[in-house]
């Protein structure tokens, strides 16, 4: 069976700017140095908006906060070897 990941992604807007993110090598040729909007898994019993804010302060940094309000969309997407349900939030 192919793994599913649940994942979180911002598109941070910024004086007319959208922050996009490149990946490094990776497992996977076919993601190695995508470009990418920057966020995450969701782990267990956490709420999306809050997993993002964690994935941002992690990976990042970056203390901003995504409030609930702030979706922008959801999207299925199936790579060759797993599947994603991104929920991607907007933040200006």
């Amino acid at each position: 069976m192919m793994k599913h990941y649940e994942v979180v992604a911002a598109v941070i807007e910024h004086d007319g700017k959208i922050l996009c993110m490149q990946r490094n090598k990776g497992k996977f040729d076919y993601v190695s140095y995508k470009f990418e909007f920057p966020g995450g898994k969701v782990e267990a019993g956490e709420e999306r908006h809050t997993a993002l804010e964690r994935e941002l302060r992690e990976e990042m940094d970056m203390a901003i906060s995504i409030p609930e309000d702030a979706y922008l969309m959801t999207v299925e997407h199936t790579y060759p070897d797993f599947a994603i349900t991104m929920h991607v939030y907007q933040k200006e």
